[in-house]
Formats: structure tokens, sequence, C-alpha cells
């Protein structure tokens, strides 16, 4: 007895040929694109060499604020010091209030949790060091200093401090971590950012 099958399978798609070709420069668009993305992540990374400097505007338009690298390409960057940011607040009428002690505040939310919010622990310490980064006149610098006001702001209306104010300023103490063993206390360098007016935008500040 004779035994007859029947071939069920679907027989293969095949693709016309201007389906390949869009395939492919779908393929080779996203080598592309993953080609430039690492290299440029690579440039910003590694210590400032001639390709980087060169095209750091370049750079910067493609990595920035998305792909930003908070790491060093041959190793970590530790802390240098211990900074604590404290800010104090001026009326309309002019009275100024206490300093508060912003990054005190994190530090305690930070204790004893764990699993302590990003916010408590980057935030102020991240909008500070970006700041740092910039000459205070330029646009990057008005704009991260913009950044680390309405952080603060944030901040004081979380501790019910207000929610209204016409001045804000910055005191920044700064304690170098000595190498372990030393006999000499580290120094601790106080400097004050100038006030900034609330309702100015563009970097002015009395």
């Amino acid at each position: 007895m004779t035994d007859i099958r029947e071939d069920t399978a679907d027989p293969p798609i095949r693709l016309s040929r201007w389906s390949r070709v869009a395939l492919l420069g779908m393929g080779l668009l996203a080598a592309a694109v993953t080609a430039v993305q690492f290299a440029a992540v690579l440039l910003v990374s590694s210590p400032p060499n001639t390709i980087s400097l060169r095209y750091a505007p370049q750079l910067n338009g493609w990595t920035q604020p998305w792909f930003e690298q908070d790491w060093q390409l041959f190793g970590p960057n530790p802390q240098s010091s211990n900074t604590r940011i404290l800010v104090r607040t001026r009326s309309a009428g002019g009275t100024v209030g206490p300093w508060i002690d912003l990054t005190a505040v994190d530090y305690s939310a930070i204790q004893h949790d764990p699993m302590p919010s990003q916010s408590n622990q980057n935030e102020l310490r991240r909008a500070w060091d970006a700041y740092q980064g910039y000459s205070p006149t330029s646009s990057l610098g008005v704009l991260t200093r913009q950044y680390l006001v309405n952080i603060a702001s944030q901040r004081l209306t979380a501790l019910g401090r207000g929610t209204s104010f016409a001045a804000i300023e910055f005191q920044i103490q700064d304690t170098p971590i000595t190498p372990p063993g030393s006999a000499q206390s580290p120094r601790t360098n106080t400097s004050y950012l100038p006030w900034w007016i609330m309702s100015e935008q563009n970097g002015g500040a009395s």
C-alpha cells in the first residue's frame, strides 16, 4: 500500500527587489547611527584630545542631554571634597531668612533608607557640579544656575519655608577630603553666590 503524504508547509516568502533594498538601507542606517553614537560617547568620555576639542560643539550637541556620561573611560572620578549647599531667601520687603542646609536635609533623608531616592542622593550635587563647569556669565552658566535655583525653590517649598520670595542666595561650604591617617584637619572654604532675583530669567543678580 502506497503512503501518500501531502506537503503542507508554507512556501518561503520571497521579498521583492525593492523590499530587500529597503531592508538593506535600514540596516546600514542603523549601523551608521550606532557607529556615530559609539564614537561620540567615546570622545566625550575620554580625556581631552585634538578631535574632542575641535568638535566639542558638535559632540555636545549630539550627546546632551539624553546621552550624558557621568563616568570616566579609564577609571572613576571620585569626589575630592565634601560640599554642603545652604540657601537663604529675601522677601520683597527686604527681610532675610535664616540659612537652610539643603545638603543636611538630603543626608537625613538618605540615612537608614535601604532604597534612597536618586533625587536626595544626586540631584543637588549634580546641579552644583554642572554650574561649576561653566562660566557664570555664559548662557550655559545662567541655565545651570537657574536649574540650581529651581531645585532649591522646590526643596524650600517641600520644607514649608514659603513659596514666594524675591531673591535667593547660596552659601557653599567646601571641605577637602584628606588622605587616611593625615594629621592635618581639613579647612572648610566658604563661598557665596550673588543674590539671584527670582523675577529675572536672564542671569541678573543684585
